[in-house]
């Protein structure tokens, strides 16, 4: 089991949505943080780049201490460029480095593939899954699947919706074979429909589980981040 350890701003109600697309614009990555520094001294600490929202740092599975790493949401995008301006600043004595959230997504392809390790294989099913953004409210399940069929056998269609049943413009697909799943991000800005570019790339949330699941059973030291 993984765990986490969360500081989140209290004015936040207990409810979430279940998916936040815009949620990777608004997040850093955060390693080499002091093993020492708790959740509010990150929170107080990216709070001098802008209202932070969430503050979640990633926990040793058996002994549940940090692992030195997390993530900082914050309200305004804007606030991202201040935190990365952050990188190198000391957190209780020790220098903390700041990524962009979407920076992960080159290095877990490239550490996935460099580790060699049956961890690969385990989260194989995970990358078959991609997010589909910029979607039209008019798009149907049905319509999505034609578009991404040409490139191989589609499991699963996901389209979220609001109450009048239009679509909420983002979606999910997953592929029965890991390279279809690879060669449909070729989309991604390519193709528009109904007049909107469409987005296409490896779920947020796979990217995320498979960056936990390599810190939690050691298949890459904080250096491969450097």
């Amino acid at each position: 089991m993984l765990f986490f350890r969360r500081y989140k701003d209290k004015k936040e109600g207990a409810v979430e949505p279940e998916v936040d697309p815009e949620r990777d614009q608004r997040t850093v990555f955060a390693y080499q943080i002091s093993l020492k520094a708790d959740e509010r001294d990150v929170y107080e600490f990216f709070s001098r780049a802008g209202k932070v929202r969430d503050v979640r740092l990633i926990m040793d599975r058996n002994s549940r201490r940090s692992k030195g790493v997390g993530y900082i949401e914050f309200y305004d995008a804007m606030s991202v460029p201040m935190a990365i301006a952050l990188s190198g600043q000391p957190l209780l004595g020790q220098p903390v480095m700041v990524k962009p959230s979407e920076a992960e997504k080159n290095l877990v392809q490239s550490t996935a593939t460099a580790a060699g390790v049956a961890g690969g294989a385990a989260y194989a099913g995970g990358a078959r899954k991609l997010y589909v953004g910029n979607l039209h409210y008019n798009m149907k399940e049905d319509q999505l699947r034609q578009v991404f069929e040409s490139f191989g056998v589609v499991e699963l269609v996901q389209l979220p919706t609001d109450e009048t049943g239009n679509c909420k413009g983002f979606g999910f697909i997953q592929f029965a074979r890991l390279e279809d799943a690879r060669a449909a991000q070729s989309l991604n800005g390519q193709l528009e429909i109904a007049g909107r570019m469409m987005k296409v790339q490896i779920s947020h949330m796979t990217v995320l589980r498979l960056i936990v699941w390599m810190l939690v059973n050691d298949h890459f030291t904080l250096s491969v981040w450097k």
